[in-house]
């Protein structure tokens, strides 16, 4: 049964103080908005029928413009790491990965990138052990062998169109960047001009401070600094968290002690560990700072701490890429 909510109508029409004035007794207004009324019926049915919305087109062109959901606000208190496990298995970054992540609730979900070397993007963690797991072999290739290839267990692995036409079908979710590429700006600048619309939907991660401002160029509003590239050097991190408040500070979860998280947290910074799979950990520090973690196989629709299961019930999109 398909129930179409018409008080949009009333509110914007029928209340207001100078509807008189505005000519609302008039038949033809009154034509007019009958005519509405009967195009979102007809609309309704369409979509009871099982008519979909062409997913090649832009939020603007047909496509129901996203639901809020991004940074500025709310923080999940988990995000899952790599697509989340698939069947079990983790570091896929496969399609199955991120369907199972979404049905558990999760949306902001982190993906490696590799470049293939005709410098297609593909949704991979890295050429060597992954590639040998997930392909059967390692080393880097074309974007074709990459998709011709037998993938492990039946998974799919997707390229950045692929990844794209899922986040259509998905416009809830959030996708943190990770890549073991060298120059990470350099992938992000290629990522930033292949996405088109959906790039304000990219959480990009930065290694280093240097690379975070660089990254602020091209457009990024919300950046997460991820430390696993570099020493957790808190005399110049707790000032540079302080004055420039990035998305979060990502910080190996090996890596965590008082005398960082304490003075780090008092900066109001959100502070999340990678890749946690321990309730133990979660326990130790978050009463210390800790905002949230990168997980494997936790689940925010089976998480233990806070309301909703975890599940933030709506963030809303701060972001201008334009």
């Amino acid at each position: 049964m398909v129930s179409v909510d018409l008080t949009w109508l009333d509110r914007s029409l029928l209340r207001r103080e100078d509807r008189e004035k505005a000519g609302l007794g008039d038949p033809r207004i009154l034509s007019f908005a009958a005519g509405i009324v009967l195009v979102i019926l007809l609309v309704a049915v369409l979509i009871a029928l099982g008519v979909r919305y062409d997913q090649s087109h832009t939020p603007e062109e047909g496509l129901p413009a996203p639901p809020a959901m991004a940074a500025d606000g709310i923080h999940p208190q988990l995000i899952a790491h790599a697509g989340g496990d698939a069947f079990g298995y983790r570091l896929t970054n496969s399609r199955e990965a991120l369907d199972q992540a979404y049905a558990g609730g999760f949306r902001f979900i982190e993906i490696d990138f590799s470049l293939t070397t005709d410098y297609a993007i593909v949704l991979l963690h890295d050429w060597d052990t992954c590639a040998k797991r997930l392909l059967g072999s390692a080393g880097q290739r074309t974007l074709e062998q990459f998709q011709a290839d037998r993938k492990m267990a039946g998974l799919t692995l997707l390229d950045l169109d692929g990844l794209l036409e899922w986040m259509r079908a998905h416009p809830d979710v959030i996708i943190v960047t990770d890549t073991k590429e060298e120059q990470n700006y350099a992938f992000l600048e290629l990522l930033y001009g292949r996405a088109g619309d959906l790039a304000y939907r990219f959480l990009p991660q930065a290694y280093n401070i240097e690379e975070y401002y660089k990254i602020q160029q091209l457009g990024f509003e919300d950046i997460i600094l991820t430390l696993y590239k570099i020493p957790t050097d808190v005399e110049s991190l707790v000032p540079f968290a302080a004055q420039e408040k990035p998305w979060a500070v990502t910080i190996p979860a090996e890596r965590f002690y008082d005398e960082l998280l304490i003075p780090l947290a008092a900066t109001g910074v959100s502070i999340y560990a990678h890749s946690v799979n321990s309730v133990d950990f979660v326990d130790a520090w978050s009463g210390k700072g800790l905002t949230g973690i990168y997980t494997d196989y936790f689940t925010p629709n089976r998480w233990l701490y806070g309301e909703n299961g975890g599940v933030p019930e709506q963030v809303e999109i701060e972001k201008d890429l334009n």
